[in-house]
């Protein structure tokens, strides 16, 4: 076998990293994205998940969620007492809380907690929202309609948390959101495993089975830890941005081949479930990260379990459309859809993104710009491969790659890394033809 010097001689040197102490006091390695450093993966995880890969969280987890609070600093629980002190107690029925944290979402959050209104099955769960905000922002008028929806739809279930944070992460924002949640389970005295869902606070539609979905999928198998549900944008957005579309399109098809050839998904912020035990058992999420904790918090689920085939499962019906503004803020930026996050972090402008933006910003399909769209996803995921350091299999990169381009109907070559897209006529002419269907249809 080859050494990883061998396989990659031209990789770059390993990223600087820091000590830092989490919540639960442990001190640990971060990189520059806050994200733990691989090695602190087993101090992460709860000595209970360490000493028995196989623990059982799918029917009682009162124990386990009790030592991992436990494990938590004092100021930390006072402050989760506090957040949680005027919410109301989980209620006996519910089987899913739904977690959105709202940050500036005034704009969307009614619109969000209505495609929730459209799920039938009212009693089973619950959507938790945690506003929040740096105190350097004022604060929106999300509040006053989150109120306002309360007010209109009280048979759903909504509880509304607030908290202001002296810095901006991500990572700490869920972390405080999916412990209260902790906090009132434990609190309610229920020792049965509920269901956690990570959603974000611009839904623009749900598949109305979808908390039924996720509920039947976990109970149907005790061994499914976690699930990724399908994401999608609107038909209006990929109408009026159809560079989105078609780069869009390429990253599903790519990731979708990816998953099946590497046997999972990786979890997502916008569409991801666990089970309440797991949560608790791996150390829950990384109060640190700025970008990716998402994706982290599946990393640590597999680490945990050994990397137990099907732990994690993608579930397509499980489906929502999310708000297209961070794809399109990059395009209108020049920024690689696929380096979207990285500019959402900084750029506070994405949340001024209006949806009726989308009206006054047509773009045309620019065969240029999409070269470059798929030259940088090339670019993002040949620097993840273990021949560069990473941990994505060369030969599954490559076979994805090539797969996604003939779905797309693209003849392309490479050459020293470089993308030459040889023909994509077939593309822009099922573009065109999406476009005047949908426009007609309008």
């Amino acid at each position: 076998m080859k050494s990883r010097e061998q396989l990659s001689p031209h990789a770059k040197a390993p990223e600087k990293l820091t000590r830092r102490i989490g919540f639960d006091g442990k001190m640990k390695l971060y990189n520059s994205r806050g994200l733990l450093d691989p090695s602190s993966y087993t101090d992460h995880i709860l000595a209970s998940l360490k000493n028995n890969p196989e623990l059982d969280v799918s029917r009682a987890d009162g124990k386990i969620i009790e030592e991992y609070l436990n494990q938590q600093s004092p100021e930390y629980r006072a402050e989760l007492q506090k957040l949680i002190e005027n919410a109301p107690p989980l209620s006996p029925t519910t089987e899913l809380s739904i977690a959105i944290p709202a940050y500036r979402e005034g704009k969307n959050i009614y619109n969000t907690l209505s495609w929730y209104a459209t799920m039938p099955n009212h009693s089973e769960f619950e959507v938790v929202i945690l506003e929040n905000h740096p105190n350097t922002v004022a604060r929106d008028d999300t509040a006053a309609n989150i109120t306002r929806f309360q007010k209109e739809h009280p048979d759903v279930h909504v509880i509304h948390l607030y908290k202001t944070f002296e810095e901006k992460h991500i990572g700490g924002v869920r972390k405080y959101l999916t412990d209260a949640i902790l906090e009132r389970k434990r609190a309610s005295g229920r020792d049965d495993s509920i269901l956690i869902a990570s959603n974000d606070a611009d839904l623009e539609g749900i598949n109305p089975r979808y908390a039924k979905i996720l509920i039947e999928k976990f109970e149907s198998d005790p061994n499914i830890d976690a699930i990724r549900g399908g994401t999608d944008h609107s038909i209006e957005s990929f109408t009026h941005f159809p560079l989105m579309h078609a780069t869009i399109r390429f990253l599903n098809y790519f990731r979708m081949i990816q998953r099946r050839m590497q046997g999972g998904p990786m979890l997502n912020g916008r569409n991801s479930a666990m089970r309440s035990g797991i949560y608790a058992a791996i150390g829950g999420y990384n109060e640190h990260a700025l970008v990716g904790e998402d994706i982290e918090i599946g990393k640590l689920i597999l680490h945990g379990r050994k990397n137990k085939p099907n732990c994690m499962r993608y579930v397509h019906n499980a489906w929502i459309h999310s708000n297209a503004r961070r794809e399109i803020e990059s395009l209108l930026s020049g920024v690689p859809i696929i380096h979207r996050y990285q500019g959402f972090v900084s750029n506070e402008n994405v949340y001024d993104f209006a949806k009726e933006k989308l009206a006054s910003e047509n773009r045309d399909f620019s065969p240029e710009q999409f070269a470059l769209e798929i030259q940088a996803i090339y670019t993002h995921y040949k620097g993840r491969t273990v021949g560069s350091g990473g941990w994505l299999a060369n030969e599954v990169f490559e076979e994805a790659f090539d797969r996604a381009m003939r779905f797309m109907s693209i003849r392309y070559h490479t050459k020293n890394d470089v993308v030459v897209i040889d023909d994509m006529s077939k593309l822009v002419a099922d573009l065109e033809r999406y476009a005047e269907r949908n426009e007609r249809a309008a």
